[in-house]
């Protein structure tokens, strides 16, 4: 057992929250974000589907700091857009060491391509994607919070992480 964990600026996981869940507005999505407890969430598609959620925070500490013994790599988000062999790369080594088993180049370069952002949407496009209500794979970029939060909402978001945001160099 492994675990491969990616992190994401909460400001973009905000923003694409939004995009994910019409049904939410920003304040509704930030008290989400931001809350100190857990909460549940019921599908509308399938009232079997039920989901325990907790604040970004709680997500983070939760994979940096849960079951010791449990090998984990930690990727952030942003890293997978800026350099996306490297970064995948640093995953596959991470699973050829848990597996022990070489790594094939050519596999590795088949992989990104097949997992690019595009080639999803596309797939998406076509298909659809069940769990979304809207397009799930929307714009796949970083940073894109600039353009939509307002100063008080990102003022709100970063005294809520700043901790974990630091440490994550995302302040």
């Amino acid at each position: 057992m492994a675990a491969i964990y990616i992190v994401r600026d909460p400001r973009d996981v905000l923003v694409s929250y939004l995009n994910f869940d019409k049904t939410l507005n920003k304040k509704k999505a930030i008290d989400r974000l931001i809350h100190k407890d857990l909460y549940c969430h019921v599908s509308k598609k399938n009232f079997l589907y039920i989901e325990l959620l907790g604040s970004w925070k709680f997500n983070y500490i939760s994979w940096r700091d849960g079951v010791k013994d449990i090998p984990r790599i930690m990727v952030k988000y942003e890293d997978l857009i800026k350099n996306t062999y490297k970064t995948f790369e640093k995953i596959v080594l991470f699973l050829s060491e848990i597996l022990d088993k070489k790594i094939n180049t050519k596999r590795l370069e088949f992989s990104i391509n097949q997992a690019s952002f595009k080639r999803l949407q596309n797939l998406e496009n076509k298909f659809g994607f069940i769990e979304s209500s809207n397009k799930f794979f929307n714009l796949g970029k970083s940073n894109n919070w600039e353009n939509i939060l307002e100063r008080k909402e990102i003022i709100l978001i970063e005294n809520s992480f700043k901790n974990e945001m630091k440490e994550l160099n995302y302040l």
